[in-house]
């Protein structure tokens, strides 16, 4: 599963890089079992903020918005006092 997930991080890295995203992006992936692997599919990418973003910030106490507002405007995460991603101790259902 850690295994998984990293894959998907990285592959919406890759892409927010390749597209030249700066600020939010919503992409939507399909993850498709073949064999003993796993084969990573992109349905969509979108660069805008979707209805996941006021949930995500809910139930990571992060104000992700507002910390993307000050990226479009030239403040890097560092800046912001953003170093590492949110990892919950709880698990969250939308």
């Amino acid at each position: 599963m850690v295994e998984k997930k990293s894959r998907i991080k990285q592959a919406a890295i890759s892409l927010a890089k390749s597209l030249g995203v700066v600020g939010l992006m919503n992409v939507q992936f399909a993850v498709k079992r073949e064999g003993s692997e796993y084969a990573l599919y992109v349905i969509e990418v979108n660069p805008r903020a979707s209805r996941t973003v006021p949930f995500v910030s809910k139930a990571t106490g992060v104000p992700i918005a507002k910390i993307a507002v000050k990226v479009m405007a030239g403040e890097t995460l560092p800046e912001q006092g953003v170093i590492t991603d949110p990892v919950p101790s709880h698990v969250s259902v939308k």
